[in-house]
């Protein structure tokens, strides 16, 4: 998957990748988490940073024996500076932000002007960026942050996940991201 993406766009590859499923359960927070490893110990050594932006059920600290103090609730409700919440793992080139804890407006904190400048800061020092979002069909942040992003990765398990759901899961991105893609690859 890590050559897969890295290679859709030889010249410009996605800098911002945003990775969500159909529904709960599909392996869309362990393929972030492997992705952004893979990434990360790839031969050019590229800093990566992977967000968990799953404001709701965020589990990539819990995966990582990580217990993170603040994170993007609190860098997006400006109580704490990004650089407090970056946090190395022991993965060379690989930081991390957790998720912490749940706020009342998820969706309204992702679509913040915080978040968008959050985004920004981070590009400037991170060469990739793989950002864990909730399931599209329960709840609109994977839109919401894919439009801030390069690109999508719709993780489907495949032998569970219907075909119809799959179907209304690729709507709802494209309708939320005019500008952006989707990319569909099975788990």
């Amino acid at each position: 998957m890590r050559t897969n993406v890295l290679s859709i766009n030889k010249a410009k590859p996605p800098k911002i990748l945003v990775v969500t499923s159909s529904l709960h359960s599909e392996g869309k927070t362990l393929t972030a988490l492997n992705l952004s490893v893979t990434i990360a110990q790839s031969t050019q050594k590229p800093k990566v940073l992977l967000i968990d932006a799953d404001l709701r059920r965020g589990r990539i600290a819990k995966y990582l024996g990580v217990d993170q103090k603040m994170g993007l609730s609190e860098i997006l409700a400006g109580k704490v500076q990004p650089s407090d919440a970056l946090f190395n793992i022991d993965v060379e080139n690989l930081t991390f932000v957790a998720c912490r804890a749940v706020p009342t407006n998820p969706a309204e904190l992702l679509s913040s002007d915080r978040m968008h400048q959050f985004l920004t800061l981070m590009k400037s020092k991170f060469d990739h960026i793989i950002i864990d979002t909730p399931p599209v069909i329960s709840v609109t942040d994977a839109g919401i942050v894919g439009e801030q992003s390069d690109g999508v990765l719709l993780i489907i398990q495949a032998g569970r996940t219907q075909r119809g759901i799959v179907k209304r899961a690729t709507e709802l991105l494209h309708q939320a991201i005019r500008r952006s893609w989707a990319c569909v690859d099975e788990y």
